[in-house]
């Protein structure tokens, strides 16, 4: 008869979140939130996304509902800068990650099955708690440290966020490549972060995660979900296609006149990088970001590429980067280039 009991008031707790679900996705409107048309360009969402997190931000705002305001801008933001998710919830009211179901019913079901972690941690019995893993309890976000925190540096570095749970096997088996990954990723700069969903539920439904393990990237504000086999090289091209993609110009024989004169103008300093290979590496990337506002230009040129100006052009270049290593407060009195270059360096 109890059993019988239990298994009836199971029933109606998951018929009542599944009431709750969709009368939540009814209510939810992105383009009502940021105050823009359906219509409306990424430009014009960018825009008024900027205005509302300002007026709405938990640090600048003290009204009791600012921090769920800002939340609901946040949300809407994600869903709207994204054009797959724009798009699905253009067609079928959803804002959940999973793709692929035309049928409209179907889909609500498989999003609100998605949402919620049915492990032990749904009923608050910690049976595997003390298991978790060591490594990641340095890295363990918090609702309040995510948007205090980790949102507003995501605009100078990136972060690559894990979502885990207890008694999940599957992130036990990536266990050992997360290692790997972020004792790398950690010593170029980029930002590390774990959820637990089981303690970290509003967090963990804030960014969109719907099951375990999930891994993310935050760059400027803006989530992107990682969407590929679990290994070392997945991960790192991930946090690389994070950054944006403009942060360092090529210098030709055509440029290098401008490069040189405007730091004057803008009383900025400019950086010039040189190295042997094409690609510009991946710490090179995540520290001129953090270093972005503070520095006027960025470019770089391989030595192993074709220059097509004269010699003495190219020693020209040559010469300023030797003044620059040498006297450093010939760019700015309040940058120190030597610390620069000991960050660069491989």
């Amino acid at each position: 008869m109890g059993h019988r009991k239990l298994h009836l008031h199971w029933r109606f707790l998951v018929f009542l979140i599944l009431a709750l679900k969709i009368l939540s996705a009814v209510d939810f409107d992105p383009y009502r939130i940021l105050g823009v048309s359906r219509t409306a360009s990424q430009a014009d969402i960018k825009k008024a996304y900027k205005k509302l997190a300002r007026e709405w931000h938990p640090d600048k705002n003290k009204n009791p509902g600012a921090e769920d305001k800002f939340i609901q801008v946040s949300k809407a933001y994600e869903i709207l800068s994204n054009e797959e998710k724009r798009t699905n919830y253009d067609r079928y009211g959803d804002i959940g990650e999973n793709q692929g179901y035309s049928q409209q019913q179907h889909h609500h079901f498989r999003h609100f099955h998605d949402s919620f972690y049915f492990d032990e941690s749904f009923f608050h019995f910690p049976f595997n708690s003390e298991r978790r893993d060591s490594t990641d309890e340095k890295y363990l976000l918090q609702f309040s440290h995510y948007i205090n925190e980790v949102v507003p540096d995501s605009f100078r570095k990136p972060y690559l966020i894990k979502i885990t749970s207890d008694w999940c096997f599957s992130c036990i088996h990536i266990e050992p490549v997360w290692k790997e990954v972020v004792q790398e990723l950690e010593g170029l700069g980029v930002g590390i972060g774990v959820v637990h969903a089981g303690y970290e539920r509003r967090l963990a439904h804030h960014l969109g995660a719907h099951s375990t393990p999930s891994i993310l990237g935050v760059i400027n504000g803006k989530i992107s979900f990682f969407h590929n086999a679990v290994i070392r090289e997945n991960l790192r091209h991930f946090v690389e296609g994070l950054l944006p993609g403009n942060l360092v110009d090529k210098i030709t024989d055509k440029n290098y006149i401008r490069f040189l004169s405007n730091w004057q103008q803008e009383n900025k300093p400019h950086v010039l990088l040189f190295d042997q290979m094409p690609p510009v590496p991946l710490i090179y990337k995540v520290s001129i970001l953090e270093r972005r506002n503070s520095a006027g230009r960025i470019v770089y040129n391989t030595l192993a590429s074709v220059w097509s100006g004269s010699e003495e052009n190219k020693f020209v270049l040559l010469d300023f980067l030797d003044q620059l290593r040498k006297d450093p407060s010939v760019l700015s009195s309040e940058t120190i280039l030597s610390d620069l270059n000991d960050e660069l360096a491989p």
